[in-house]
C-alpha cells in the first residue's frame, strides 16, 4: 500500500532541508486551495520565488506544481493573510520527534508561529507570541487539550522516548513489553512507524519477531546503535532522498536509503522536498482523477435512470396518442348510433326524466352498449368494440371525434418533446462514457509551474500601449530614483503629473512613440499620483527629455529624499482623466489573459473590460465588483475562467487602497 503521509522521520529530514531552503523569505501571500490545504507564496531579493505546500494530517514540502486557485479565499485562509502576509519567516522546528512543524514568523504586527498537525486529521493552527491561539483550521475540544480561539496552545502529548535523544536506559524499558513481537515494542516505546522499526532491526540484525522480554542486552546495544545512527543522518541532513517503486507503482518517498526495500527499484532526488513533491503530487493528481471519475460514474447512473424514466414516459404518450385516435376512429365507424345515443339522453332529459331513469333506458334500448352516464361530467360512456369511450352528450358525435382526435394529437406532441429529451440524455450519456474511457486511460498529472526569468520592469509598475511601446514607472520616491538612475535612457520620454507625490513615467525608445501612447502614459502617470488619492477627475501632466531630469541640486541648493529636478521646457498635456481598467484578453479558445493599465489602453485592447477611478469603495470590496463586472460582460464561455483570478491580482492595482467603477 501507498503511502499516504509523513512519518516522524520524515519530518525531521523536511524541517532541516526547509530550515535552509526558506529562512529569510518573506510570505507574498496565502492560499487555501481546499479545506485542508495551503499554499504559502514565498519571495526574497534576488532569489526565485518558492511555493510551500501544507496539507494537515497529511504533508509539507517545496512544491513546483500549478494548482487552481478559489476564486474567493475562505475566512481562515484571510486570516492568515491579516497576520502573516508581508512576514519574514525566522525560523523552522519540528516538535520533539512528531509530526509537527512550527513555521516562525516576524512581521509589523509582532512574531507568530504556524503550528502545522500532519498526523491523524491534521490541523493548521496559528499563534500568537504569547502563545494563544489566534486561528485554527479545525477548532475542538479534546481530554488532553483544546484548540479553542484564545486559549493557551498546547502541543498534543508526545512518546516519552524521543528517538534523537535516546538513552540505553530508554530503551532498556522495551523488555517490559514481556512477550509482544519487538518491532510492536519499538512502534510502542518509540513512537515510530513500522516501516522504521522494521528498518533498525534489519541493520541490528535482530529478528523483528523475537519476544522483547528475550531481547538480549548486546541486541539491545545494537538496537540503539543503529536507531541513534538512523536518527543522527536525517538531522544532520545526511540524505540520499528517493521513490521507491514496486513495479510500476511508487510506494514510498523516504529521506534515506533504506534495507526493507533492497529489492526494490528506486528514483533518486537531490533533496527530500523535491522528491515529497513529485510523490505526493503524483498521489494528489490519481486522487484527482479518481475523484473526477467517480463523479462521472454517478453522473451516468444519472442519466441512465433519467432516461428510463424518459423511455417509460414516451410509451405512455404514444399508447395513450393510439387509444384516444382509436376512440375517434370507433365513433366515425359507429357514427349513426352515437349520433342516436346521444340525442336521445338530451330528448329524455327535456321530457323530464330523472337521471337514472335516463340511464336504466339507455341500457335497455340504446343500440351500443351504455356503461355509464355521469351528470356531473356531462359525460355517457360507451362500450366501442371493446374500447371504453366516454362522450360528451352535449356535443355532436363528430364533435366527440374531433375532441379524440386533438386529444391524441396533445399525446404525439408529448411523445415527440419525450423523444428530443431521449436523443439529448442519450447525447450527454455518450458524452459521460467517453470521459470516463479517456480518465481510464489517462495518466493522472499535474501541470508543472514554470520559473521563468522576471524583466528588469517587472518589479515597477508597468503596461504596453497600445502601440506596443513599454511604459514603467515607480512606486515610490525611491523606486523614482533607482528607475531614472539605471533605466533612464536619451531614446527615452519621461512623463510626471503636475502634482506633489507622482510617480516618475519613463516612454521606453519614447521617440518612436506616437501621440496615443504619450496620452496613455500621461494618463498613467496621472492615475497614480497623489490627486487620485484627492478624488480629483483629472490633472495636468507634462513630459521632457532625459537631458532635461537632474538627480542632485546644484551646488548650494537642497534636493529632499528621493525628489528629482527638472529643467528646461515642459511639454503639457491638460486635463487628463484620473481613469485605469482591468480587461480580458481571449487566447487560444477558452485560455484568458488578464490586461490592465489605463483605460485608453486596455479598450484599445479588448472590448472586455472595466474602467475604474477616485472613488471611495475599499480596494477589497471594489476588487470583487471588478471581477464580477467583467463575468457578466464575458461571453459565457470565459466567466468561468475570470471567476478562478485572485482577487488579489485586483486589489493590488488599486491606487491607494479605494475607488469605484466607472459608469458605462
Amino acid at each position: 500500500m501507498a503511502k499516504e503521509s509523513l512519518t516522524n522521520f520524515d519530518v525531521t529530514a523536511l524541517t532541516r532541508e526547509l530550515r535552509d531552503a526558506i529562512l529569510g523569505f518573506h510570505i507574498a501571500n496565502i492560499y487555501q486551495i481546499d479545506s485542508a490545504t495551503l499554499l504559502l507564496k514565498l519571495r526574497r531579493p534576488r532569489q526565485p520565488p518558492k511555493t510551500l505546500l501544507i496539507e494537515a494530517g497529511r504533508r509539507m514540502h517545496l512544491t513546483a506544481y500549478k494548482r487552481e486557485k478559489p476564486p474567493k479565499p475562505p475566512a481562515f485562509c484571510m486570516a492568515l493573510r491579516k497576520h502573516l502576509r508581508r512576514g519574514r519567516i525566522i525560523d523552522v522546528q519540528q516538535h520533539d520527534f512528531d509530526r509537527i512543524v512550527s513555521i516562525h514568523v516576524e512581521g509589523q504586527a509582532g512574531r507568530f508561529q504556524l503550528v502545522s498537525e500532519l498526523f491523524g486529521d491534521g490541523n493548521i493552527i496559528l499563534v500568537d507570541m504569547e502563545g494563544r491561539i489566534l486561528q485554527a483550521l479545525r477548532y475542538r475540544r479534546m481530554s488532553h487539550r483544546n484548540i479553542i480561539r484564545g486559549e493557551v496552545f498546547k502541543y498534543p502529548p508526545s512518546s516519552p522516548v524521543n528517538p534523537l535523544t535516546l538513552t540505553i536506559e530508554n530503551l532498556e524499558e522495551i523488555r517490559e513489553y514481556g512477550d509482544l513481537e519487538v518491532v510492536r515494542g519499538l512502534v510502542r516505546h518509540l513512537g515510530i512507524s513500522g516501516l522504521y522499526a522494521e528498518e533498525i532491526l534489519l541493520r541490528a540484525e535482530v529478528d523483528k519477531k523475537k519476544p522483547c522480554q528475550e531481547i538480549t542486552d548486546e541486541e539491545l546495544q545494537r538496537i540503539h546503535m543503529q536507531t541513534c545512527g538512523l536518527a543522527s543522518a536525517i538531522r544532520v541532513g545526511s540524505l540520499e532522498p528517493r521513490i521507491v517503486v514496486d513495479g510500476e507503482e511508487w510506494v514510498d518517498v523516504v529521506p534515506v536509503k533504506l534495507q526493507v526495500y533492497a529489492n526494490l527499484k528506486s528514483i533518486t532526488f537531490e533533496s527530500f522536498n523535491q522528491a515529497l513533491d513529485e510523490y505526493f503530487t503524483k498521489l494528489e493528481a490519481k486522487r484527482i482523477t479518481s475523484t473526477e471519475a467517480k463523479g462521472e460514474e454517478e453522473e451516468k447512473k444519472r442519466l441512465e435512470r433519467v432516461l428510463e424514466e424518459q423511455r417509460e414516459a414516451l410509451e405512455e404518450f404514444r399508447r395513450k396518442a393510439e387509444d384516444a385516435r382509436k376512440i375517434g376512429d370507433k365513433i366515425y365507424t359507429h357514427l349513426g348510433e352515437l349520433s342516436q345515443i346521444l340525442h336521445e339522453i338530451r330528448q329524455m332529459r327535456t321530457e323530464g326524466l330523472e337521471w337514472t331513469d335516463v340511464e336504466e333506458r339507455l341500457k335497455q334500448e340504446a343500440p351500443l352498449a351504455v356503461l355509464s352516464i355521469s351528470p356531473a361530467e356531462s359525460s355517457v360512456e360507451v362500450d366501442l368494440d371493446g374500447l371504453r369511450a366516454k362522450l360528451d352528450f352535449r356535443l355532436t358525435a363528430q364533435e366527440n371525434a374531433s375532441k379524440y382526435y386533438e386529444e391524441a394529437k396533445k399525446w404525439e406532441r408529448k411523445a415527440q418533446g419525450a423523444e428530443k429529451a431521449m436523443k439529448k440524455t442519450l447525447e450527454e450519456l455518450e458524452k459521460v462514457e467517453s470521459r470516463i474511457e479517456s480518465a481510464k486511460a489517462q495518466k493522472p498529472k499535474l501541470e508543472r509551474a514554470e520559473r521563468r526569468k522576471r524583466a528588469w520592469y517587472e518589479q515597477f509598475r508597468w503596461f504596453q500601449s497600445s502601440e506596443g511601446i513599454l511604459v514603467v514607472a515607480g512606486k515610490d520616491a525611491k523606486s523614482n530614483v533607482r528607475l531614472a538612475r539605471r533605466r533612464m535612457e536619451p531614446s527615452d520620454i519621461v512623463l510626471h503629473a503636475e502634482i506633489a507625490g507622482a510617480p516618475l513615467v519613463l516612454v521606453k525608445n519614447g521617440e518612436k512613440a506616437g501621440e496615443k501612447t504619450i496620452r496613455e502614459a500621461a494618463q498613467f502617470a496621472a492615475s497614480h499620483s497623489r490627486a487620485w488619492k484627492m478624488g480629483l477627475n483629472a490633472i495636468d501632466v507634462y513630459w521632457v527629455r532625459p537631458e532635461q531630469v537632474k538627480l542632485s541640486a546644484p551646488s548650494g541648493q537642497y534636493l529632499p529624499k528621493g525628489a528629482l529636478m527638472i529643467h528646461g521646457k515642459r511639454n503639457y498635456i491638460r486635463g487628463v482623466s484620473l481613469r485605469l481598467a482591468f480587461g480580458i484578453l481571449r487566447k487560444n479558445g477558452e485560455e484568458i489573459e488578464l490586461l490592465w493599465g489605463p483605460a485608453e489602453t486596455i479598450k484599445e485592447k479588448t472590448p472586455i473590460y472595466v474602467a475604474y477611478c477616485p472613488g471611495n469603495t475599499p480596494a477589497r470590496v471594489l476588487a470583487e465588483q471588478i471581477k464580477k463586472r467583467l463575468m457578466q460582460v464575458a461571453p459565457s464561455e470565459l466567466r468561468k475562467k475570470i471567476s478562478q483570478i485572485p482577487p488579489e491580482e485586483f486589489r493590488r492595482r488599486i491606487p491607494y487602497g479605494t475607488g469605484r467603477i466607472v459608469s458605462s
